[in-house]
């Protein structure tokens, strides 16, 4: 039986560690878990949809990416796919800190952590859903201010924000988030939004919606960390889950 209780955790990615936290939930068998990825730079990790879902009986590791947030390693956006890959081999090894249930496994993405999620899930048949939330859909036509990269890069380890903004321009090029989509299908993404987001414009979640296995939640008013609409994000995200 595992207790709810919140473990730091560190684990291998490649040639270093990553580190996150573990709220395991009070469970007699495996239970269902959800990973959840945070942004650029990563202030907003959503740690209370982490509380929500341990106490419906979900286990929950909050990944912290390479070169950020005590993680090992240099910072990279397009090695994030790969990072919370190896999250979740840690989350399904005798090392994790309670067992999880192979069957109702989802990733969740925040801001720039949607594209991570859906990255990962697209050739990963474990990942069972995806939530991308304030995420972008295509980076081909997308940039970021100097002031944001400026603010961003002091947080991070290996990328200075003339090279923070090189990374997030190369991510423009190649497969976009919404061919990702089409390869998790017939599995199912929730797009959470809002019309008022100051940093990921809206018609990110409209180019999502054209694509037969999304799902949207559109949340009013919301500002981009949804910080006076968390109650109205975690019931989004909760009645996406609730059937699992």
């Amino acid at each position: 039986m595992s207790l709810a209780d919140a473990h730091a955790v560190r684990f291998p990615c490649e040639d270093h560690h990553l580190v996150g936290i573990f709220y395991s939930a009070q469970a007699d068998t495996p239970a269902p878990f959800a990973l959840l990825l945070h942004g650029l730079p990563g202030a907003e990790k959503n740690h209370d949809l982490a509380h929500f879902l341990r106490a419906q009986g979900w286990h929950v590791l909050v990944l912290h990416f390479a070169g950020g947030w005590g993680s090992e390693g240099n910072f990279s956006l397009s090695n994030q796919p790969t990072e919370a890959i190896a999250a979740l081999d840690f989350a399904l090894s005798p090392d994790a800190p309670a067992p999880i249930d192979p069957q109702k496994i989802v990733v969740m993405g925040y801001s720039m952590g949607s594209r991570a999620a859906l990255f990962a899930a697209a050739p990963d048949s474990r990942i069972k859903a995806v939530i991308s939330v304030a995420g972008f859909s295509d980076f081909s036509e997308t940039m970021l201010s100097r002031e944001f990269l400026e603010a961003a890069a002091p947080f991070l380890t290996g990328v200075a924000p003339t090279a923070l903004g090189l990374q997030f321009m190369a991510l423009g090029e190649g497969p976009q988030p919404t061919d990702a989509v089409r390869q998790i299908a017939p599995r199912q993404v929730l797009v959470v939004h809002s019309p008022e987001d100051e940093m990921v414009p809206f018609y990110h979640a409209d180019n999502f919606g054209t694509l037969s296995n999304v799902q949207r939640a559109t949340i009013q008013g919301a500002s981009h960390i949804f910080g006076l609409h968390r109650t109205e994000l975690i019931n989004a995200i909760w009645e996406f889950l609730k059937d699992w």
